[in-house]
């Protein structure tokens, strides 16, 4: 379901050298069985998990949040204004 929310998980794990379902449900904030459903790709993460993700990469939360709601969006034309959300996000931080 969410291969976005896999590919953060795992820049969590490389960046805080945590690799077990624990430390990085601690990290996070959620249960053993969210960081599970998270790897296999099963569950995507709720908006503040989303918001804990980005601080914890030291990424402006409006980043993996347009990337996450650009992945979950129905059609082209909401990608593409969640594409466009996020970009807008990603030039703001970056000033």
């Amino acid at each position: 379901m969410s291969e976005v929310t896999a590919k953060y998980v795992e820049s969590i794990e490389a960046r805080f050298g945590k690799s077990t379902v624990k430390d990085l449900g601690d990290l996070l904030g959620v249960t053993k069985m969210s960081i599970s459903r998270y790897r296999n790709k099963q569950k995507g993460f709720s908006d503040e998990v989303a918001i804990r993700a980005a601080e914890l990469l030291g990424l402006d939360a409006g980043i993996v949040l347009g990337e996450l709601y650009e992945e979950r969006a129905s059609t082209p034309m909401e990608r593409a204004a969640w594409r466009h959300i996020r970009e807008l996000a990603a030039n703001a931080a970056k000033s």
